[in-house]
This record gives structure tokens, sequence and C-alpha cells, in this order.
């Protein structure tokens, strides 16, 4: 396992210096560049976001500069409750609620998947991790018969 972290440190490497050479080069953009899993994917029951339930997931942790952000894949779609908000991001609406200090987004997909992701910062720019997430996710999704996250998203 120790093996396997060193190998993908040194493959992500050169994105990281990369990324933060461009962060430098930016001017007054500081955003982060890149989103790195770094725990997952993980199979669960139950999404916390929920009433109490046993519904079979993956999830994932993703760190975007200091912001948090949890990811959970189910092959099942819900029925969302009605009091949850709709938000746009880029021409697409999705329903979502705050959670603790942050905001979950339930995103479903007419291949029959879905995923809830929560962001640890409820002001941070949700829309720019859910595009090329969601990328990334569908781009795996069709090339590989197993499932997995995505370990590194170019934001």
């Amino acid at each position: 396992m120790r093996f396997t972290m060193i190998i993908l440190f040194l493959l992500i490497m050169p994105f990281l210096i990369s990324g933060q050479e461009a962060a430098d080069g930016a001017g007054d953009e500081d955003l982060p560049s890149l989103a790195l899993l770094i725990q997952g994917p993980l199979f669960t029951e139950g999404i916390p976001f929920l009433a109490p339930n046993g519904l079979p997931s993956w999830s994932g942790r993703y760190l975007l500069g200091d912001e948090e952000i949890v990811v959970y894949f189910s092959w099942e779609q819900l029925i969302i409750p009605e009091d949850w908000e709709t938000f746009n991001c880029s021409r697409e609406n999705y329903p979502g609620i705050p959670f603790r200090a942050g905001q979950v987004y339930y995103i479903t997909s007419p291949k029959g998947w879905a995923v809830f992701i929560y962001f640890a910062e409820a002001e941070s720019d949700h829309c720019r991790f859910i595009d090329r997430f969601l990328n990334r996710l569908n781009y795996f999704l069709g090339i590989s018969d197993t499932f997995s996250l995505p370990a590194v998203i170019e934001l």
C-alpha cells in the first residue's frame, strides 16, 4: 500500500508543480487547480445526507486547496425530498441542501447512477469542481467495467 502511495505521488507531482506555476501566473485568480483523491473509493452502506438508510454506495474524499469534498456514488437513483433547493451549474440544475457548514448536491445520470457531492465550505466555487468531476467520472465509467473514482481532478 505504501509503495502504491509513493508511485501515485510521483505520478501527480508534475501536475502539482505545473498547477502551482499556473496559479502563480494567474494574477488576481488564486483558486486551487487540482483536487486530489485522499481517501477511497470505499464501499459504504448508507448516505449521511439522507434519513437513516442502507443505500449501497462508494465514497471518496478529495482535497482542493484547503477544502475537503466528499463524494458518494451509487448505482441507484433516489427521489429527493421536496424541500431541497435547485442550484444552477453550467446550464444544469442540481438539487441541494445546506449540510453542517457546507453544501450537498445530488446529481443523477441518464445512465442510471447518482452521486452526492458535499462541499465543506458553502461559499466556494462548487460548479468548477462538479463540472470537471462529472466529466472525469463519465470517462472512467465508460472505459472500465470496475468502479473507480478519478484520483486527480484538474480544474
